[in-house]
């Protein structure tokens, strides 16, 4: 279920915290008000697109367990199919416009695919709703949480506070993950273990 989700630890911790904070990119990099609240929203469409495209992307994995790969070849046939014409039409308007181009395509891509999965293992909504949500349910309060913050940081220097945030906003992540997603931090944790003491095993003594 985590699998086809998609739905791995370190999936959205990233561009949670970038949409929660993105005020903070464009005081790094823009000087002008302008470019700075066009980077805003294009930045918050990227960080939806990039938790959309890791709720779906380990679907693939699923398809190639059952001996079909041809159907991940054709789903991603069809996604470039469709988005050519919404990027084209962006592109000549805005990058804001690209950004939400991407997003929607996206979005209609992950119904397709989890339409498709559901349709060929014993995948229910419900269950794939609840993997979906129970993250979700941690990435909200760690979003107030940081926004909350960065009121508090506000006269700390841009970069000093950014990563003060990013590892707050982790921490408060993981920790929230326990009691709404128990069964994914362990089996993160467990992930984690097995390959450290596979790496421990292998240096030489």
């Amino acid at each position: 279920l985590v699998s086809a989700a998609g739905l791995w630890l370190d999936a959205q911790p990233i561009p949670d915290i970038f949409a929660a904070l993105p005020f903070e990119i464009p005081a790094l990099l823009f000087a002008d008000p302008v470019q700075g609240a066009t980077l805003l929203t294009g930045s918050l469409m990227l960080a939806v697109y990039t938790v959309v495209y890791s709720a779906y992307f380990h679907a693939g994995d699923d398809f190639k367990a059952m001996g079909k790969p041809g159907i991940l070849t054709a789903l991603n046939a069809g996604k470039l199919v469709v988005l050519v014409g919404p990027i084209w039409w962006a592109a000549g308007h805005s990058a804001t416009l690209v950004a939400w181009a991407l997003l929607a395509t996206e979005v209609v891509h992950f119904v397709v695919r989890m339409a498709v999965l559901q349709r060929l293992t014993s995948l229910r909504l419900t269950a794939l709703a609840g993997a979906l949500l129970r993250p979700a349910a941690a990435a909200l309060p760690m979003g107030a949480v940081l926004l909350g913050l960065g009121r508090v940081t506000a006269g700390l220097p841009a970069p000093f506070e950014l990563a003060l945030l990013i590892v707050v906003g982790i921490l408060v992540y993981v920790a929230l993950l326990r009691f709404t997603a128990p069964r994914l931090v362990a089996a993160a944790t467990q992930m984690v273990r097995r390959k450290l003491s596979r790496t421990a095993a292998s240096e030489p003594t």
